[in-house]
């Protein structure tokens, strides 16, 4: 992963930290329109992305982890990615 997000960084000119707020940004963006809640994504220490689904229901928040393979193809991903990795370097 960290040989992905370096060979990013170079091809978009952002620097690494720039690269992981955007894959963040992008995949919690994506998540949260396909759910229609909050859907907030991180990127833990060990670089695997975890993506917990926000909903009120009631008053009381609820929290879901998703899972990433069932929801997206590699290209899905990709293409949602090299998007917003260019919008950023723009």
């Amino acid at each position: 992963m960290e040989s992905i997000i370096a060979s990013l960084a170079i091809r978009h000119g952002l620097s690494k930290d720039e690269v992981l707020r955007e894959i963040e940004s992008a995949f919690s963006t994506l998540f949260s329109g396909w759910h229609h809640v909050e859907v907030l994504v991180q990127i833990r220490k060990d670089l695997r992305l975890e993506a917990v689904a926000y909903n009120k229901v009631d008053g009381i928040i609820l929290q879901k982890t998703l899972d990433f393979p069932t929801f997206f193809s590699r290209d899905t991903i990709t293409q949602h990615l090299e998007y917003h990795l260019a919008k950023a370097a723009a």
